[in-house]
């Protein structure tokens, strides 16, 4: 087994990195989406809660962003 600095002086003795797992984006960008909506409502219909613009600003964005790598991961599928 070759020592650890040996490793670091020759990394292409090292053996290879295993193929990484196929791994759904998809869920992990609805289940976020579906959290700002739900802060969004929870914000806009909770009597008595002070709503700002950056309030809207934050959960709209979330929402946004969210939508975009949905778009992203069915893209990369």
């Amino acid at each position: 087994m070759p020592s650890l600095i040996e490793l670091v002086l020759h990394p292409d003795r090292r053996k290879p990195a295993p193929e990484p797992a196929p791994v759904s984006l998809g869920p992990a960008f609805v289940v976020g989406s579906v959290g700002w909506l739900v802060a969004l409502a929870v914000m806009l219909l909770w009597p008595g809660v002070v709503v700002t613009s950056a309030v809207i600003a934050t959960c709209f964005v979330g929402v946004l962003l969210g939508g975009l790598g949905l778009l992203w991961a069915r893209r990369q599928r």
